[in-house]
């Protein structure tokens, strides 16, 4: 636990520093995502990442690699547009999507486990679309399989 918070809090000051962040994002790209949905660091690091978006998005600053800009814009559309919408919505609405991505969670097993692996992959990238952003543990399973 020592060993984790040591490096947690050195990850948060590169990402803080303006002349590193950059390099850090391309080289940890969609790790820092997956990060992002940590309940202890995940806003810290979320906010960290996201905050030079405007000159991305409206000045147009490039980062090193495609990659990084997909994690970058990933997030953003993540943590602050789905946040939004989904404060938007009702609570039935909510609850009718969580129903939806446990079932849409069994369908893609099904298929996986029949071989249908392609199939499988379109169920899962439907049921993350979906899944409310309270839903951890389901969206880390959606995305690992």
């Amino acid at each position: 636990d020592d060993w984790k918070g040591m490096a947690l809090d050195t990850l948060l000051l590169l990402l803080k520093d303006s002349n590193v962040r950059y390099r850090v994002i391309d080289v940890l790209g969609h790790r820092l995502v997956d990060l992002a949905e940590d309940k202890v660091v995940g806003d810290r690091v979320a906010q960290l990442v996201l905050q030079d978006f405007h000159k991305i998005k409206y000045r147009g600053l490039k980062m090193n690699s495609e990659e990084a800009q997909r994690v970058i814009e990933n997030l953003w559309e993540i943590k602050v547009e789905r946040k939004k919408k989904e404060k938007l919505m009702s609570e039935t609405e909510l609850e009718e999507r969580r129903k939806m991505v446990k079932s849409l969670k069994k369908q893609g097993k099904k298929k996986f486990l029949m071989g249908f692996v392609k199939e499988a992959m379109e169920i899962y990238t439907v049921g993350i679309d979906l899944c409310p952003l309270d839903m951890i543990r389901d969206r880390v399973v959606l995305y690992s399989n």
